[in-house]
């Protein structure tokens, strides 16, 4: 019995390391451009790149498989969170992966740990696609992605960045307030953040993307082992499953690559350029000290915020006490991730 045992501990982890030689994350605020580099990645003739799962982006998994897995499968009111300030809960699994929700409800049943479910259920992904690299982006990933490297010792982490203003007027032309999509770009970036010292780290630039596309895939590549391929470029709208538009987007994700993206602050009026202004001037986070200011991760990140206006709003005029207040309420009542009791946001004094 002693030696059985020995020998399943021993195969289990095998199967574990196995799992995650090929396996790699894309995470990065919305609005970054990680729907299109998903897009662009899945034409690889080796690599699956599906639509988003949110299965990365709850950090209860990583901590306690047994405890939290059933409620995976739960209606959506009750499921499990999202990491994040984004509010999303339960998983989502589209038709490109090709499985069914009586098949993942067994998958989870069966599996003792959350790597050996993942390794059946994406090993099965890429026999279909007949693949045999992974790659999933769910924008929340990037309040896991530490915790993913952690755990899954073998795996990389993509991270896409964006110009700070361009993404927060991308998320306010897609309809968020102003306050929301400064918050959703800065807990979103500072967490990211938070692996980039690790050699299976990867950060790229939308800019870069877009402008230089070739130079730049070919040194994501690089990073994750494989060969650059033209075909990567080429456009297959009808060959492409899932939405390829959503609201505010300028370009369809399966269109050439466009630059008319770059500069979207400017799109805004003076009004709404002025109050994004005032919230980046007052607004911290809690979630990494280091960068707890959009203009410390632009900093870091190299990108020029001369052109941001003077700050000429106060706080008391903004609100800012009563909308955070507002915000955490809801927060509490949809027993979202970040709520009254975690709330990551604060006014600099």
């Amino acid at each position: 019995m002693f030696y059985y045992k020995i020998t399943q501990i021993f195969l289990i982890t095998l199967f574990a390391i196995t799992c995650f030689l090929m396996a790699c994350l894309i995470i990065g605020s919305p609005s970054t451009g990680t729907s299109l580099l998903r897009r662009i990645l899945n034409r690889h003739t080796e690599i699956f790149c599906g639509s988003e799962t949110s299965l990365f982006a709850k950090s209860v998994l990583y901590n306690d498989w047994n405890k939290h897995k059933n409620k995976l499968m739960w209606p959506r009111r009750w499921s499990l969170v999202n990491d994040g300030w984004h509010h999303m809960r339960g998983i989502t699994i589209e038709d490109d992966y090709n499985i069914s929700g009586p098949e993942i409800r067994s998958l989870i049943k069966r599996h003792s740990t959350f790597d050996s479910f993942l390794h059946e259920f994406f090993n099965y992904v890429l026999e279909q696609a007949d693949k045999s690299y992974w790659i999933e982006k769910t924008p929340s990933n990037a309040f896991t992605g530490k915790e993913f490297l952690s755990s899954f010792t073998s795996g990389k982490v993509i991270h896409i960045v964006r110009h700070p203003l361009d993404v927060i007027a991308s998320l306010v032309i897609r309809g968020m307030d102003a306050y929301n999509a400064v918050c959703t770009y800065l807990c979103n970036t500072s967490s990211a953040m938070r692996g980039n010292d690790s050699i299976s780290y990867h950060i790229i630039k939308y800019e870069d993307l877009v402008l230089d596309s070739q130079s730049t895939l070919e040194g994501l590549l690089l990073f994750l082992g494989y060969d650059y391929q033209s075909n990567m470029l080429d456009t297959q709208p009808k060959a492409e499953k899932g939405a390829t538009k959503m609201k505010g987007w300028k370009y369809e994700e399966t269109a050439k690559i466009g630059q008319g993206s770059i500069g979207r602050f400017q799109e805004l009026t003076k009004d709404q350029q002025k109050q994004i202004a005032c919230y980046i001037r007052l607004l911290r986070c809690t979630i990494n000290d280091d960068l707890a200011s959009v203009m410390s991760l632009a900093d870091i990140l190299q990108y020029d915020m001369s052109n941001l206006p003077d700050l000429t709003i106060s706080k008391d005029q903004l609100s800012l006490a009563s909308t955070i207040k507002k915000d955490m309420r809801k927060r509490s009542w949809k027993k979202a991730y970040y709520n009254s009791s975690n709330y990551p946001i604060y006014v600099v004094s």
